[in-house]
């Protein structure tokens, strides 16, 4: 990888721990991406720059993100990626997303 392409990318994750600083406040890219891309308690986030304008969800790049998770690991796997417009997309499994976002939300009791 390129130092160009290597730049982007860490942009991306720099970008991605700074949504995440407000409620993880030590959360920033991780020095070493074979776990994941950001050092984070509540997610395993892998991050993708895309150079087109579309994006695809890529299963082998899913499979990786699963891959890393042992049993025990309660950390919610997402995909984060952008595209040449500068658009950035989150992907997360259907069940994490109701379970743990949707529903909480909706059953908070005021």
């Amino acid at each position: 990888m390129t130092t160009e392409k290597k730049d982007i990318g860490t942009q991306l994750e720099w970008v991605v721990a700074k949504y995440l600083q407000p409620i993880e406040p030590f959360a920033i890219p991780s020095k070493n991406s074979e776990r994941s891309d950001i050092t984070s308690k509540l997610f395993r986030v892998e991050c993708k720059r895309w150079s087109k304008k579309n994006v695809i969800i890529d299963k082998k790049i899913w499979d990786k993100i699963l891959s890393q998770m042992t049993i025990e690991d309660t950390k919610i796997p997402i995909l984060v990626q952008s595209n040449t417009s500068g658009d950035i997309f989150v992907s997360i499994r259907i069940d994490d997303f109701f379970r743990k976002f949707v529903y909480p939300a909706y059953l908070k009791e005021d």
